[in-house]
């Protein structure tokens, strides 16, 4: 991920049983179109080197 923002305070995931994987991003600003372009990059890139993961994903921005 090196397209890490300056506006971006943490980044947390949780993986389910069922192959979904959840990615919440923490931000000191309201999210931008740009910020979930990002994740959902880096939600693609993870797929790409784990194929078993299902092809679900939750994408969660909060402002903090």
């Amino acid at each position: 991920m090196g397209k890490i923002r300056p506006n971006i305070r943490g980044v947390a995931f949780d993986y389910k049983e069922n192959g979904t994987v959840y990615l919440y991003d923490y931000l000191d600003s309201e999210p931008t179109d740009e910020d979930y372009d990002v994740f959902s990059c880096a939600l693609t890139e993870l797929y790409s080197v784990s194929p078993e993961l299902d092809t679900k994903y939750g994408l969660v921005l909060f402002k903090i």
